[in-house]
């Protein structure tokens, strides 16, 4: 069982929420934007339902809750657990595959705004090459490298990476927010894809979380949160070490005529860092 249980975490990188730390995440979002009201609630791979039933619990008014998962065993507990909630009609569950559901048929007719939240697989298509794995999207150079890079390794990327730009836009031209446990180099990424193609975001933040406490992974993570309403964009980012707050930074977007004056690379967007007005260094 524990065998299977190892092909599992490195195929679909399984790393199941805790309870605890879904309900933290959402508490956080509630009391951070408590003007965000979802009228919808997405969970893309909703595994055991850490993250439906925390924003189920803290989003009461939202009218429906959609989630779906590829592993019926997972889906089978959700569904005991709707089965003795008392919102029990509010949820629409599906046993399903994210890279084979046509979503736009899902998503057509959804009530705004609408939250999608959860935590995607932390894999990468490499891993799942090697283990001979299925769970891929089909192949497309979504990242738009060129050339060789396209083909000699650099198009390698992170599952999630691949789930959350498809998330986004879903929802770049409605009112909607990701919400999502993710590594800090995804959320990123993300940023970076939203900022450099265009797409209306506002109300950026990351909250680091304790990935080897919560998950016994060895890599920074983040709860990100991002947010759409079709017209507006911010490129500031605020990220924070913990849900208390404690200590602030903030992400910006830094442009190719700024990145040209200061004889850097300016082929490229990049991501700084800084902590109270001073910078730090580059990320991403």
């Amino acid at each position: 069982m524990t065998q299977v249980k190892d092909v599992k975490i490195r195929e679909f990188g399984d790393f199941q929420t805790p309870g605890a730390l879904a309900q933290n995440a959402m508490a956080y979002l509630r009391t951070h934007d408590p003007a965000f009201q979802p009228a919808t609630i997405i969970e893309p791979t909703c595994g055991t339902g850490a993250f439906l039933f925390a924003a189920a619990d803290l989003y009461p008014e939202a009218q429906r809750i959609v989630g779906l998962e590829r592993e019926a065993m997972y889906l089978d507990v959700v569904r005991a657990k709707v089965e003795q909630r008392r919102d029990a009609n509010r949820f629409d569950l599906h046993h399903a595959d994210f890279f084979k559901t046509e979503w736009q048929n899902l998503l057509s007719g959804l009530s705004e705004p609408v939250l999608i939240t959860g935590n995607p697989p932390w894999v990468t298509n490499a891993d799942i090459g090697r283990l001979k794995g299925s769970n891929l999207p089909g192949k497309s150079n979504f990242q738009k490298y060129a050339g060789l890079e396209s083909v000699m390794g650099k198009a390698n990327f992170d599952i999630s990476e691949w789930m959350l730009i498809q998330n986004l836009n879903w929802i770049a031209k409605h009112k909607g927010c990701l919400a999502i446990l993710c590594k800090t180099a995804i959320a990123r990424k993300i940023l970076r894809y939203a900022w450099n193609t265009g797409v209306p975001t506002t109300a950026s933040r990351m909250v680091q979380i304790d990935a080897m406490k919560h998950f016994s992974a060895a890599v920074d993570a983040c709860f990100f949160v991002l947010k759409t309403n079709g017209n507006q964009t911010s490129t500031n980012c605020e990220f924070f070490d913990n849900f208390k707050e404690i200590h602030l930074r903030i992400f910006w977007v830094i442009t190719k005529e700024w990145c040209s004056r200061t004889s850097m690379d300016s082929t490229n967007t990049r991501l700084f860092w800084v902590e109270i007005g001073t910078i730090h260094g580059v990320r991403g």
